[in-house]
């Protein structure tokens, strides 16, 4: 069998057996195509039981040129191929067997909000607390838990489930201590500098008084 009938069967395969979105065959048409047009280019064997692992580091080397999310989505798309012929016995070992191919991604650094970012969502936030009046009782208790939400947030840097599974004796309001669970179940203690956000989380505390010394949970919804 030829690359390109093998090609054509693993498409056919991945489209009415796998069921993969449109998106994703295209993306594998165009990788394989790739594959394809590099074994011609070169002179390389057009015949799937000649393809083995020379062939396929003389293609990698010729990827050197992409980006290495790149380069890993097409060696992966290969691999899956020469997976599915060997598995319908259309070769007997798929030549990426014993062939180590590791691609290093160069860390990123995440991407940080600015000033002005952050000053308006907390803008926003206290101007909603503002335009909800506190005889609505349910609403009003949402926004003033949102604030101290925020605020917390940029005040101490703390994760997200950080926050979330906070509970009421890791936290002492009087000094602004707060004792964070994170990964690994360490311990570790933040101090609230900010006044803002001591007071927001000062005023929800009091607003939630009675059902907070009764749940697990520091941050609840106006169902408990």
């Amino acid at each position: 069998m030829t690359v390109e009938k093998g090609i054509q069967d693993f498409l056919s395969h991945c489209q009415y057996e796998k069921g993969l979105s449109p998106k994703t065959l295209s993306a594998y048409r165009i990788d394989l195509r790739q594959f394809c047009e590099f074994l011609t280019e070169h002179q390389q064997p057009q015949q799937l039981w000649a393809i083995d692992r020379k062939v396929l580091r003389l293609y990698l080397e010729q990827l050197a040129q992409w980006k290495p999310k790149t380069i890993k989505r097409k060696v992966a798309c290969l691999k899956a191929l020469f997976n599915h012929l060997e598995f319908e016995d259309y070769i007997p070992v798929s030549p990426f067997r014993k062939m180590r191919v590791r691609i290093k991604e160069p860390r990123q650094l995440p991407v940080v909000m600015t000033q002005k970012e952050v000053a308006s969502i907390l803008s926003t936030a206290y101007q909603r607390k503002a335009a909800t009046p506190k005889t609505q009782v349910g609403n009003y208790a949402e926004v003033v838990r949102n604030v101290a939400i925020i605020e917390l947030l940029f005040a101490t840097g703390i994760r997200v489930s950080e926050l979330c599974s906070l509970q009421p004796e890791q936290i002492n309001l009087q000094n602004g201590l707060i004792k964070v669970k994170g990964k690994g179940s360490k311990e570790r203690i933040v101090q609230v500098i900010h006044p803002a956000a001591l007071e927001a989380l000062q005023e929800y505390a009091l607003l939630f008084q009675a059902p907070i010394t009764a749940l697990i949970s520091f941050f609840i919804n106006r169902l408990g």
